[in-house]
């Protein structure tokens, strides 16, 4: 995914690399080409298509939801036909970390639009069940002081609305009385070091038993 509105990175270059050892087919899915100007778009296409060998190069805006069918198209031709993996009954692989993260994430990008974009990681530091409670404490991942502003709000204001609506989705899912504990941290260009995002995006975290 390239946001064809940022300059390209190191980070970027290395995503590259990486894409060139796999056998498996690579899609750029370009988004944003609703806040660019057509003529400046096309030359940032071909400098993908030049000097990158993806199979397809796919330009997209998802805020306007432009292009999004051909996306599908081309992932629905390359996705394997199999037997199931796990029973039809089972709604999910994910741990609970990973999905119980990524609905603090997705709430937070919900109530910080386009001020916290994708500097921001979510890391469960515990998370323990009851018969009747899930009790979870996490930390909020940011790359500057000034976006850790942001996600506490005006006297805590955003926080405890992040955790107000996650936990009421949680609970929903769960069934269970939520007891949810946020932090937000610094970690300065975390997302330019591998070993931060491993970390922080690729947690070696094993499914909790319930």
């Amino acid at each position: 995914m390239i946001d064809i509105t940022k300059k390209e990175k190191a980070v970027d270059q290395t995503l590259y690399d990486l894409a060139k050892q796999t056998s498996s087919p690579v899609f750029a899915i370009v988004n944003k080409i609703d806040m660019m100007n057509r003529n400046a778009i096309i030359p940032l296409l071909e400098h993908y298509a030049k000097n990158y060998e993806f199979d397809e190069i796919i330009p997209l805006s998802a805020l306007n939801q432009d292009n999004l069918d051909r996306l599908v198209e081309v992932i629905m031709k390359v996705l394997p036909e199999q037997e199931r993996l796990y029973p039809q009954e089972q709604l999910t692989q994910l741990t609970y970390q990973f999905y119980i993260s990524e609905v603090i994430r997705e709430k937070l990008l919900n109530l910080t639009n386009q001020e916290i974009p994708h500097s921001s990681a979510v890391v469960i530091d515990t998370l323990s069940f009851t018969d009747s409670t899930c009790t979870i404490e996490a930390s909020i991942i940011v790359e500057k002081d000034s976006q850790k502003g942001i996600v506490i709000g005006a006297k805590g204001a955003l926080k405890n609305e992040i955790i107000k609506q996650v936990s009421m989705e949680l609970r929903r899912q769960y069934g269970l009385k939520i007891l949810l504990s946020l932090h937000v941290k610094v970690d300065k260009d975390w997302r330019l070091k591998t070993s931060k995002i491993n970390a922080y995006l690729n947690p070696n975290q094993s499914e909790y038993e319930q």
